[in-house]
């Protein structure tokens, strides 16, 4: 490896609020099942452990990740050597609250454990209809 440790920035968005952030991976994860059809969920985001427990226990979503992990490690090792120190992912669900903000905190919380730099912005989790305050539990 030729430069520093490269530094992963994932932004979490939804389609139906603005188009996806300019980002090197841009990925559409609106085929996933969708929690916010289950009353249980309601209140919560895509930030509650459960949320992301249960969205990783759907068919096909699990390896799919997996998938993604795989594919992502020598597009950073790539990055690393030829493109700078940075890569940005973008992912993207209908409003940014759930399955897009689940799956780019499992991103986070497995390539943290690899050493790498990690940081997440969820930008469209405040926008969620019947909710005010930008924080999510």
């Amino acid at each position: 490896m030729n430069g520093p440790p490269p530094i992963l920035h994932l932004v979490t968005f939804g389609y139906d609020h603005a188009p996806p952030p300019v980002a090197n991976l841009v990925l559409d994860v609106r085929w996933m099942p969708d929690p916010i059809s289950l009353p249980e969920y309601a209140d919560l985001s895509g930030r509650d452990t459960v949320v992301q427990e249960w969205l990783c226990t759907q068919p096909r979503v699990e390896p799919w990740l997996m998938t993604l992990l795989d594919l992502l490690e020598p597009y950073l090792r790539e990055a690393e050597q030829y493109s700078g120190r940075a890569v940005t992912m973008a992912i993207g669900c209908k409003g940014g609250h759930n399955r897009s903000v689940a799956i780019g905190e499992r991103i986070t919380t497995l390539m943290s454990r690899t050493g790498l730099t990690v940081s997440v912005h969820h930008r469209d989790i405040h926008r969620r209809s019947g909710r005010t305050d930008t924080t999510a539990k």
